[in-house]
């Protein structure tokens, strides 16, 4: 009842044994089985030795045990209410679950084979800057507070180290790491949620693989600053990130069927492999770095920006949905689809330009989708191969006043519009035209050659250049609009019945086996017409030589 007790010799328990008053310390150790009561107030301190919990212990009531020093070696199955570690260790390859609260201010978590079982209702609070270590597995079902106060965490164990179905707060800008050549892994599975507030820095998992499997729509919930996942790992479950908050992928990381990255926040590709595992949404991607990779469908919802590193597999798709936008930013490589639904948009601006490969078509911008460029770069296709873009909707061109090329690449514009504000587009792969095309804006080079069917609409100021190769009309082309159509080069071959309505040619050659007929103007300055095909110049239409 006053001052306190002292055993320097081994203190073993046995049957139902009790603190009704003051402070214990153990100083060497012993061996306790049964029950040990701990009523209010009272306090038993391991400070030296190892003690040893059999099987079945209970350290109950809201008095306070703790290991201050030595080890305490679970033994078994082991049930304790109020426990902290501020120093020594536990150890043992038994089970200890805490029902109420316990306290982990420095020491170490020690043996693999071992387990933490932080109960439904129960806390454990991880606190000082003190050093911690985590070898045993640590199963939460309750609530893990990693305080402000509390330094890095460090494992070593080659193993699981954390299961998580209850909540696990970071409250800090602190790392989880491994400290060997293995990876470790921390795993948030069930009704589990990691959630980081308060601090606004970045709190890391380093050389632990982190995975996300729970079930909550913010399995992983980040309300502040920056949660990085420097070490890879898996995830079926989904991430919520606020406004200001980021999620920084630095390893191997693999998003499975339904993920989904949500909220004004943005996940970051920092470096390493992004795989898309199945179908996941992303609302704001940031990827300076690395590859994006996997058969599944990416989603980008929100705002994204692209500018560096790859995305790469073959036919898999990265998709752009009606009011998302996709800025590229800088010089990228794309060996995926990348499909701008209606609505949808993708900028090109600054040194943006996608550079792609992989015998794919590699870019749809579908009916109703904006593809900007806001440069004088555009599409490069570096391989033997002519990669292919499909354009239903807008290609835009302001801003540079020079050349933008598609350069070894094939455009097949299936009824899109082209629109180039400022400057030039140049495609030197081969330009294909069905359905109803139109050019109301600036002028389009045509420097391979092509082939061209349906209509193709040339706005008043517009010009349409066939620059080198042979493009072919096929029958039923119809060129309208008082824009001009010109053969500056190259061949321009007609198939079939084709009508113009102003057609320049001035180099290269005219020839093909169809009837071409200009209903408005025919500017003929130097160049062949050839073949068993014929020219017609309509009534009403003027022929210049």
């Amino acid at each position: 009842q006053s001052g306190q007790l002292t055993v320097t010799g081994a203190l073993n328990h046995t049957g139902a044994s009790s603190v009704t008053a003051g402070v214990v310390n153990v100083a060497n150790g012993g061996s306790s089985s049964g029950s040990l009561a701990l009523s209010t107030g009272t306090q038993m301190n391991l400070t030296g030795g190892t003690q040893t919990l059999a099987a079945s212990t209970a350290l109950t009531g809201s008095g306070l045990y703790q290991v201050a020093g030595g080890t305490l070696s679970i033994g078994g199955a082991v049930s304790a209410q109020q426990l902290d570690l501020a120093s020594g260790a536990i150890a043992g390859s038994g089970n200890l679950t805490v029902s109420n609260v316990m306290n982990w201010t420095g020491g170490t978590q020690d043996t693999s084979t071992g387990s933490l079982t932080i109960s439904s209702g129960a806390v454990l609070n991880i606190g000082t800057a003190a050093a911690k270590t985590l070898r045993r597995q640590l199963v939460n079902q309750g609530t893990v507070n990693w305080q402000a106060t509390s330094g890095n965490i460090s494992t070593d164990s080659n193993t699981t180290v954390v299961t998580n179905t209850g909540t696990f707060n970071l409250l800090n800008d602190a790392t989880f790491a491994g400290t060997d050549s293995n990876v470790e892994t921390f795993t948030n599975t069930g009704t589990g949620i990691v959630r980081k507030s308060t601090a606004t820095g970045t709190s890391t998992f380093s050389n632990v693989a982190f995975n996300n499997d729970g079930a909550a729509a913010n399995a992983v919930d980040i309300q502040s600053g920056v949660l990085a996942l420097a070490s890879g790992g898996t995830s079926t479950g989904d991430f919520a990130l606020a406004t200001g908050t980021r999620l920084d992928f630095t390893g191997s990381y693999t998003l499975n069927a339904g993920v989904d990255i949500a909220g004004a926040g943005t996940a970051k590709l920092v470096a390493g492999t992004l795989t898309i595992g199945g179908a996941v949404n992303i609302a704001n991607l940031d990827m300076p770095a690395g590859v994006l990779t996997g058969a599944g469908l990416l989603t980008l919802t929100g705002a994204s920006t692209w500018s560096g590193g790859s995305m790469t597999g073959g036919a898999a798709q990265t998709v752009i949905p009606s009011g998302a936008t996709l800025n590229v930013t800088g010089p990228v490589t794309l060996q995926r689809l990348l499909t701008n639904l209606s609505g949808g948009t993708i900028n090109l601006t600054g040194t943006g330009n996608f550079t792609v490969n992989n015998n794919v078509q590699v870019l749809e911008n579908q009916a109703g989708a904006l593809l900007h460029i806001q440069s004088d770069n555009g599409i490069t296709g570096n391989d033997s191969n002519f990669e292919s873009v499909t354009n239903a909707g807008t290609i835009r061109k302001t801003v540079g006043t020079g050349v933008s090329t598609i350069s070894q690449v094939t455009l097949n514009n299936t009824g899109g519009t082209f629109d180039i504000q400022s400057g030039q587009l140049t495609v030197t792969g081969a330009l294909n035209h069905t359905g109803a095309s139109s050019l109301t804006a600036g002028i389009v080079n045509a420097a391979a050659g092509g082939s061209s069917s349906g209509s193709l609409a040339l706005s008043t100021g517009t010009q349409m250049n066939v620059t080198g190769g042979t493009q072919t009309l096929a029958a039923g082309t119809s060129i309208t609009g008082s824009g001009v159509y010109g053969v500056v080069g190259g061949t321009l071959s007609i198939a079939g019945a084709v009508s113009a309505d102003t057609l320049t040619v001035s180099s290269g050659t005219l020839n093909g086996t169809g009837a071409l007929t200009v209903d408005s103007a025919l500017t003929w300055s130097s160049s062949t017409m050839s073949g068993a095909g014929s020219t017609t110049v309509g009534s009403g239409a003027t022929l210049t030589i």
